[in-house]
């Protein structure tokens, strides 16, 4: 069932593609946007959110979405508490974007067939929080580094969108193997490289 919604997902967005007028005469095709050149080091700590955190894996990870294509960095953090979060560099593009982001328990009725069924502007129920997604898009690793890199990024294409509620920010991803919830909220960038610099990797 979860692999026909994916299905279902990859041809709404096909006919939404065919239904928009063709520009390829007016505008020249939209070049892959590549993230960012500078990275935040492996073993990297810092205070995000009033947690400390420490920057144990990395991910190039690439999106796809109606309009384009971009590259973003995604970085796994673990606080002081063992606590896991995401620090996504360029959420929905924006090179100067970040979002730290916490694991949610997805509701036991929302599953990777509801998450499917979604389109760009529909609301809808998370756990109490009303949520309006902002877009859909399809993600693949493209280079992983870290000591579980491989099992949070895990080789494969990924189906997701990206919703916000008041001050929040939300991203679902799925595949046949289940979906993941984070929840979390936009940080100023200059708080990011007080905290964690950008830089060359830390030695061991």
């Amino acid at each position: 069932m979860i692999a026909l919604a994916i299905i279902g997902l990859v041809a709404a967005n096909s006919c939404l593609s065919r239904k928009l007028p063709s520009t390829t005469a007016q505008n020249p095709p939209q070049k892959h946007q590549p993230a960012p050149a500078l990275r935040l080091a492996t073993g990297a700590s810092g205070v995000l959110g009033q947690q400390t955190y420490t920057v144990g894996g990395h991910a190039l990870v690439g999106v796809g979405r109606i309009g384009g294509k971009y590259d973003r960095h995604e970085y796994h953090l673990t606080s002081d508490n063992q606590e896991p979060a995401l620090l996504i560099n360029g959420l929905t593009g924006g090179t100067r974007q970040w979002h730290l982001l916490r694991p949610v328990t997805p509701p036991a009725k929302f599953t990777a067939f509801d998450a499917a069924a979604q389109r760009k502007g529909r609301q809808l129920n998370l756990g109490g929080v009303t949520v309006t997604v902002a877009e859909l898009f399809l993600s693949q690793p493209r280079s992983v580094d870290g000591g579980q890199a491989p099992v949070i990024w895990p080789v494969g294409k990924n189906y997701g969108f990206v919703a916000t509620s008041p001050g929040e920010w939300w991203i679902a991803r799925w595949t046949e193997r289940g979906l993941s919830l984070h929840r979390g909220a936009l940080l100023d960038e200059k708080n990011v490289f007080a905290a964690l610099g950008p830089g060359p990797e830390k030695p061991k």
